[in-house]
């Protein structure tokens, strides 16, 4: 058994007692938003992991702890599930999952149970999901099946408030980041792939399009990521749709879809240069009145204007990076076709080349045209 601490908690965001520097997780006492039942949750402790940078996705990468703490994993301990009703969240919402939502909690917890009691598929996910839960000894397996059952539990929650669709978001894209963590160790890849696999072909039964990898989560976190744009009340000032609308280009890199994240980026460009005139035009109005908005008011705007500034700044330099990354496998696309066409003349290979729509400029720096002094010596340079 790791080493616990206590830590009374009567709401999502108030923190465990003082945590001792070696204790990597924190327990809490924490009553479940749909039943009322009290259970023990854990968290690691904060205090004593961090992380060093982020991917494009924004995924947290390269957590830094102390020593001997290298075997613990934060992004394990993110669900917290209830072991009498199986009501799952991240543990930011567990307790308070529908803040901000104008829908009693007892309604949602109706819900619940209904579903659970007339919807065969939702029981048997449920039911399967909720296993061998054992919220103090976190792995992979149980991490995305924690991840999968908040899904199938919010999926139903939507369906009443209409206005979750950036949680969903939120917990597809944390699902699809557990996948890519867990391929990056061998091992436990290895030992949990069958078991995986077993679970998602069971599971598929009842929920044909369960994501089951980065790219299958991924995908789903970024249309839910969308419909949070078009219908969510959650997204409240211009720099927090633009942060989501830049998070969906994110993700569409990730996916390797640098069309589709270039459009999606070049929108966010234009609403936030758009936006930044707006507020910069309001604030100048508000300049010249006999009666101004409040300094709080007005140091809102200033910070909204520039913080859209630096999105539009962002979101130019992801464009750039797209523009880098795809030109290196138009090199490598080059450089593959060269090879495999090795007895070839330089003209045939340059029309090789323009036919398999490489960029012209690659095309030109390896296979230049006769006129030009540089051959495909240039290649093997």
């Amino acid at each position: 058994m790791r080493p616990l601490i206590w830590g009374p908690m009567n709401g999502p965001h108030k923190s465990a007692t003082p945590a001792p520097k070696h204790n990597a997780i924190v327990k809490f006492s924490v009553n479940c938003a749909m039943c009322g039942t009290t259970s023990e949750q854990y968290r690691i402790n904060p205090r004593l992991f961090w992380h060093q940078a982020l991917d494009i996705d924004l995924q947290p990468r390269n957590f830094q702890t102390l020593k001997g703490m290298e075997s613990q994993h934060p992004p394990l301990y993110y669900m917290w599930h209830c072991p009498a009703c199986h009501f799952t969240a991240g543990y930011k919402y567990f307790s308070d999952p529908l803040k901000d939502v104008a829908i009693r909690v007892d309604m949602v917890s109706q819900r619940l149970r209904e579903t659970y009691k007339n919807n065969p598929a939702f029981k048997a996910l449920t039911d399967k999901l909720s296993e061998n839960i054992t919220p103090h000894d976190a792995d992979f397996f149980q991490a995305i099946k924690l991840h999968l059952l908040a899904i199938q539990m919010l999926t139903v929650i939507e369906k009443m408030v209409k206005q979750n669709f950036l949680n969903l978001g939120r917990y597809f894209l944390r699902l699809g980041w557990l996948h890519r963590d867990l391929q990056e160790r061998p091992e436990q890849y290895a030992a949990l792939n069958a078991p995986l696999t077993e679970l998602h072909t069971t599971l598929r039964a009842w929920w044909p399009d369960i994501p089951d990898g980065e790219a299958s989560a991924l995908k789903q976190a970024a249309e839910y990521y969308s419909r949070t744009l078009e219908d969510s009340h959650l997204l409240k000032t211009p720099v927090d749709k633009i942060n989501v609308h830049q998070l969906i280009g994110r993700i569409h890199i990730k996916l390797g879809d640098p069309i589709r994240a270039r459009e999606i980026l070049m929108e966010s460009i234009d609403h936030s240069r758009r936006l930044k005139t707006q507020v910069d035009e309001e604030l100048k109005a508000d300049s010249g009145r006999l009666s101004q908005m409040d300094p709080g008011q007005r140091g809102e705007l200033v910070s909204q204007s520039r913080r859209l500034s630096t999105l539009a700044d962002d979101a130019q330099m992801l464009m750039e990076r797209i523009r880098e990354d795809w030109l290196v496998r138009q090199r490598e696309l080059a450089k593959r076709l060269i090879r495999e066409n090795a007895g070839k003349t330089p003209a045939e290979i340059r029309d090789i080349l323009i036919k398999n729509r490489v960029d012209r400029g690659t095309v030109d720096d390896l296979a230049p045209p006769p006129d030009q002094k540089k051959g495909l010596f240039k290649l093997f340079g």
